[in-house]
């Protein structure tokens, strides 16, 4: 009989991130079952009454407790219904057909459904829940230990304890990177949880590159750009890509910089602000283009026709964080910053720079301006993508049974 597998994406689909992190671990997971010894379900807050309810009233609801709280007019939409529609439109594709269900359920009803389906084990989980059947933990990074001063002291005090929680109650726990891993153990020292840290598993699918707009007109772009693609929250360091851009253009530099990701930021919220005063400042406007949130291909294309992509980060649960891993996957140079974390990227071609100087990321983009781009067939990448892909998914398959046998002694 089949064991079957649940992927919990509620708490995932509240950011770009988060949808990118499923997305890419339930592409190795298919991609790994080649033997088709397990079901897999992929959880979704989305086509159905709790999610609709919720989606329409949320914004209401957002205003109301704003009103009461902070005196302010503001409305804020539900969430989850990027990630959700992202993720239900990218798996209902005909190539996903036999080989993942989908469990429409929001937080309020997705034990009852999970129960009623019989299934074997969920992921990733990341808190402890009164859960009525297996779950594996996943530990997403230790930021709030490292730069406190971007989070209130209630968000560190929930983060330590939700951790904890899983560390304490979950037997098998997984990461993106061995960093996490030992800070888990600095932090917390002897904890019952096994911790398996995910191979380091760049890929990109076929259906992603296949984007048919023409970038460079639909964003008014030159053809010679870098590109930084993340969130334009503190901890992403866009300051020190802007100055070292800014000793870019200084010193003749032809290429134009390029920035994507959701421009809120809800825990700072003058930080985007800030970042178009500097830019202006240093008379930048001309050659640094803001394009907020594009969608994955639109993202995909930018990634792949850029110089180079820049991750300036001071702090990322992964190896380069989720642009990294796209930028490997079509063959595009990273420059990134020499954060201990980075360094576990174990592929691709990478060079680094001090993380708070922005002469030492200046000076690598000087230099990739006299540089020939030679490129893989994307074929051959997209072949390269697949056999990660497959050995990612099959050490994911054989932890989760690790884990059905551990939690059923």
């Amino acid at each position: 009989m089949k064991k079957k597998i649940g992927i919990l994406s509620n708490y995932f689909c509240a950011w770009s991130g988060g949808t990118d992190l499923i997305r890419y671990l339930l592409s190795n997971l298919i991609a790994g079952n080649t033997s088709n010894k397990y079901e897999l379900y992929l959880i979704i807050p989305t086509k159905n009454l709790l999610s609709n309810t919720k989606n329409v009233l949320f914004p209401l609801i957002f205003f109301f407790k704003n009103l009461i709280k902070n005196r302010k007019i503001n409305f804020k939409r539900w969430p989850l219904q990027n990630g959700a529609k992202f993720l239900d439109e990218y798996f209902s594709n005909s190539k996903f057909k036999d080989k993942l269900f989908f469990i429409h359920a929001d937080y309020i009803n997705q034990n009852k459904r999970i129960l009623d389906k019989k299934i074997d084990v969920v992921l990733p989980c990341v808190k402890s829940e009164d859960y009525d059947f297996p779950w594996m933990g996943y530990l997403f990074d230790f930021q709030h230990e490292y730069l406190p001063d971007f989070f209130s002291k209630e968000e560190i005090v929930l983060r330590r304890k939700t951790m904890k929680e899983v560390l304490f109650k979950c037997k098998v726990v997984f990461t993106n990177s061995k960093k996490t891993k030992m800070d888990a153990i600095k932090f917390y020292g002897s904890f019952p949880a096994k911790i398996y840290t995910i191979p380091y598993s760049p890929c990109i699918d076929s259906d992603l590159v296949k984007f048919n707009e023409d970038i460079f007109e639909k964003f008014k772009l030159k053809k010679d750009y870098f590109i930084i693609c993340n969130q334009f929250w503190r901890h992403k360091n866009h300051e020190t890509a802007i100055k070292a851009f800014s000793q870019y253009v200084e010193k003749n530099g032809k290429g134009d910089l390029v920035l994507t990701g959701n421009t809120a930021d809800q825990k700072f919220p003058k930080h985007f602000n800030d970042l178009k005063n500097l830019i202006n400042t240093l008379n930048l406007n001309e050659r640094v283009k803001i394009l907020g949130l594009v969608t994955k291909k639109a993202q995909i294309a930018l990634v792949k026709n850029a110089r180079a992509l820049i991750q300036p980060t001071l702090f990322e649960g992964g190896p380069g964080g989720g642009s990294c891993r796209d930028a490997i996957a079509v063959d595009t140079q990273i420059f990134a910053s020499d954060i201990e974390i980075n360094k576990e990227i174990n592929c691709g071609e990478v060079k680094y720079f001090e993380v708070l100087n922005p002469e030492s990321l200046s000076s690598l983009m000087i230099k990739s301006d006299g540089a020939t781009i030679k490129k893989k067939n994307i074929n051959i990448l997209i072949n390269e993508g697949e056999n990660r892909k497959i050995e990612c998914g099959k050490f994911l398959l054989n932890i989760i049974d690790e884990a059905l046998k551990i939690q059923k002694l």
